[in-house]
């Protein structure tokens, strides 16, 4: 199956300045893409509040429109980022004033966000092979993974690691499952967010499993219908 490029927002004030500031500090390129759907390379030397201040060869007057949005994008720790910009030069600098930031995601399903009156937890069990319990909410579900939430801005979890767990739904079912941590980042002020791609779970467990994701698209899609 193709995977599915999904553009997330960032709205979380502090988590987009770390990204900003660790992209500054990585010293990597921005691609800012022009008019002509070119990708000019550009090195950030220079971060204050909004504004990106950069080194490249960019000729606003050939490559861009005046007051025309455009995107850029780079890394940082092999996460893509995308930001939105009306770019100008100022004393031989490409400024970038940077109107949104978005996360890039490639999905191979449909996530389908878990309603607030709706209970599914993540109960996770051993990590890296050693015994553990961790209460967790699950924030999205589907057919090849989840996010969820912790209580706490630090946790042990890194990406890469391996865990055996318990998908709860209520009282009604159970998964028992492995799968890999993907990425850790902040959530909020005083919570952490985990997504987990699954690894393995029983053959039986599966018609459970997709139990779960078909009440969650009637709950979430064939209401708003």
């Amino acid at each position: 199956m193709s995977e599915i490029a999904v553009l997330k927002q960032i709205n979380d004030v502090a988590f987009k300045q770390k990204v900003l500031i660790k992209f500054l500090n990585s010293e990597a390129i921005i691609l800012l893409k022009d008019k002509f759907d070119r990708h000019l390379p550009l090195k950030a030397i220079r971060l204050e509040q909004h504004t990106l201040y950069c080194k490249g060869a960019v000729k606003l007057n050939l490559d861009f429109s005046y007051s025309e949005t455009y995107t850029a994008h780079f890394k940082v720790d092999n996460e893509k980022y995308l930001i939105e910009t009306t770019p100008k030069v100022e004393n031989g600098q490409v400024v970038l004033d940077i109107k949104r930031v978005y996360h890039l995601q490639l999905r191979k399903t449909v996530r389908y966000k878990v309603p607030h009156n709706t209970e599914i937890k993540l109960l996770i069990g051993s990590h890296n092979e050693q015994s553990c319990l961790v209460h967790s909410a699950v924030t999205d579900l589907n057919s090849l993974g989840c996010s969820v939430v912790l209580n706490s801005t630090t946790t042990t979890f890194q990406a890469g690691d391996l865990i055996d767990a318990v998908l709860i739904n209520g009282t009604e079912s159970s998964v028992q499952l492995q799968g890999i941590i993907r990425n850790v980042r902040q959530h909020g002020p005083e919570q952490s967010a985990v997504g987990v791609e699954f690894h393995h779970m029983l053959y039986c467990a599966e018609d459970k499993l997709i139990s779960m994701i078909s009440e969650l698209h009637s709950k979430t899609h064939l209401k708003s219908s």
